[in-house]
């Protein structure tokens, strides 16, 4: 019997490499996340025969800058940026569930029926597999997109609040604020202070954009029906983390890790 059991710590794992090496292959700095995996053998009860074990480092790496810990009590780290950005203001792609393609703002895809009905994902009948996630399609290993539960984890009043750019708590229905010259959400984890921010976006119906700069739409990895599928959804009255709406439009994706 094989077990492989996966863990993530933090380390210098380039230590051992000379640097000429490390920016030739890797371009990153020291501090960085790795997944180190431990393979060894078992007896029939599920305990490890010998002492021998073989460790590695996978092939996937995650600059710190690229996640925030917002000290949640799941250990769910989020990333700083959706989908297709640059930067945390930036929209970046927008995806209909289940579909792994991505498609940047004024490109002309059509968020259609016709072209949802066509696709792969119309037959999803579950929460998106690994294999169905437009995170880890885009982004790489490790990275997924986020369940309705941790949307719920994420804005959940004891866990996080609003905030302005300022630092100043919002106590109002509104809970938007401008941030770097972008409308959006800026949430603080009450555990450790870490921020996020996540623009309003808009979404796609069909080939046009709407509400962007006042509504954000965000797509979990849960499924709601045939049709339908939850979301995280912000707008002037207020923040709404379970949401559900059509599969076929065009939202931003957040990873999680």
């Amino acid at each position: 019997m094989l077990r492989k059991e996966i863990t993530f710590k933090k380390e210098n794992i380039m230590a051992t490499f000379q640097d000429s090496l490390k920016n030739a292959f890797y371009g990153l700095g020291a501090n960085v996340l790795s997944a180190t995996s431990r393979i060894c053998l078992l007896d029939a009860n599920g305990n490890p025969i010998g002492s021998d074990t073989i460790e590695r480092v996978s092939s996937y790496i995650y600059t710190k800058e690229d996640m925030v810990d917002m000290g949640l009590p799941s250990g769910t780290l989020w990333c700083k940026k959706n989908i297709g950005a640059t930067v945390e203001t930036a929209s970046g792609w927008y995806f209909s569930w289940g579909n792994l393609d991505a498609h940047a703002k004024g490109a002309g895809y059509d968020f259609s029926d016709a072209n949802y009905n066509a696709s792969d994902a119309a037959s999803i009948s579950g929460n998106l597999t690994l294999v169905q996630d437009a995170a880890r399609a885009n982004k790489g290993a490790g990275w997924r997109m986020p369940s309705k539960e941790e949307f719920a984890e994420l804005f959940d009043a004891t866990n996080t609040e609003y905030v302005t750019a300022s630092g100043n708590v919002i106590t109002g229905t509104d809970k938007r604020t401008t941030y770097n010259g972008v409308t959006g959400l800026l949430i603080r984890s009450k555990a450790n202070g870490n921020t996020l921010f996540f623009p309003a976006a808009g979404y796609y119906n069909g080939t046009t954009l709407s509400n962007e700069g006042s509504n954000g739409l965000y797509w979990s990895s849960s499924f709601y029906s045939a049709t339908n599928a939850y979301y995280l959804y912000f707008y002037s009255s207020g923040v709404y983390p379970q949401l559900n709406d059509n599969r076929r439009d065009g939202f931003s994706v957040r990873p999680v890790i």
